[in-house]
């Protein structure tokens, strides 16, 4: 019997088990037991992941950050059109969401990916990412994914997992459902859409990761933070590291208001909080943030 269909066994053996072990709150866990433990520090945020009794994640080694400076890299056409040399500033540190992996000569920091799907369908890109020393912020069920398809002895990056605002409804990693909002401190509302102030406390989700990695950045400490690829045009349009025959399914264009109003809220936090953000895409409908080029005035 092959290593592969043994664990497909185990696992469907241990969500059977698990269903009787817990209650309906904890359900979500299901496919992480008894493989994974996390445990938690005074605050309830997680501290360190184990997957079968090793150490994967460890969140007591806290990212640093050297330049004031940050880039949000995602995936829209004008990705594409901004010169490369701005890829490659050291006074710059740049974070990437999924496809973002595909543009040459960039040394991402930092990386987000929260799409379960992306990681089923585009593990080859995945794999790239894996591979590169960075700091990997993800979810629950993105890591468990990932340690089904790839070793970790082949994993250079260092995973950082983060928990989802969804809905109204964070199910923690290994514990119980919350919903509503029982840490107000770490979030920030503006007609009923939220940003959080704190990664390592949960992170609100609005139909792109974008908005994620964006709440991310603040999170770090970053004064100043660059935006480009967040067009959202085209949706309907293979993206750029993609075929026609093999491009990603998206419901974006089905939200598009609400990612919008989840933005607006993002810019109230910056603003109030005196941090630049540019937004270095001419083509973006996104129009909370300052479109410049980023040799005019921002250097």
């Amino acid at each position: 019997m092959s290593g592969l269909i043994f664990n497909y066994i185990i696992r469907n053996l241990a969500k059977y088990t698990y269903k009787f072990l817990y209650p309906k709150s904890y359900k979500h866990n299901r496919r992480y037991w008894p493989f994974y433990q996390v445990t938690r520090n005074e605050s309830g945020h997680i501290k360190q992941v184990f997957f079968r009794n090793q150490l994967i994640v460890d969140h007591e080694r806290t990212p640093l950050i050297q330049n004031r400076k940050c880039m949000l890299v995602a995936t829209g056409p004008s990705t594409q059109h901004l010169d490369a040399k701005h890829y490659q500033r050291s006074d710059i540190d740049y974070m990437g969401v999924n496809g973002a992996i595909t543009l040459p000569n960039i040394q991402f920091k930092y990386y987000v990916i929260i799409d379960h799907d992306f990681i089923r369908n585009r593990f080859d890109l995945v794999t790239k990412v894996l591979q590169m020393k960075c700091i990997f912020f993800t979810t629950a069920r993105c890591l468990d994914e990932i340690l089904k398809k790839m070793h970790l002895a082949d994993i250079r990056c260092d995973f950082k997992v983060i928990e989802i605002i969804s809905a109204g409804k964070n199910e923690k990693f290994m514990g119980d459902t919350i919903t509503g909002h029982e840490h107000q401190e770490h979030y920030f509302f503006h007609e009923n859409f939220g940003f959080s102030l704190n990664f390592q406390d949960a992170i609100f989700d609005y139909y792109t990761v974008a908005y994620t990695a964006f709440q991310i950045i603040y999170g770090l400490g970053y004064e100043e933070i660059f935006l480009i690829g967040i067009d959202l045009t085209d949706l309907n349009q293979a993206r750029f590291y993609e075929s026609e025959q093999h491009k990603q399914p998206t419901l974006i264009h089905h939200h598009l208001d609400d990612i919008l109003k989840a933005f607006a809220c993002a810019a109230r936090v910056f603003n109030q909080k005196n941090k630049k953000v540019y937004n270095l895409s001419h083509i973006s409908i996104i129009p909370h943030f300052p479109k410049v080029s980023i040799t005019h005035g921002v250097e």
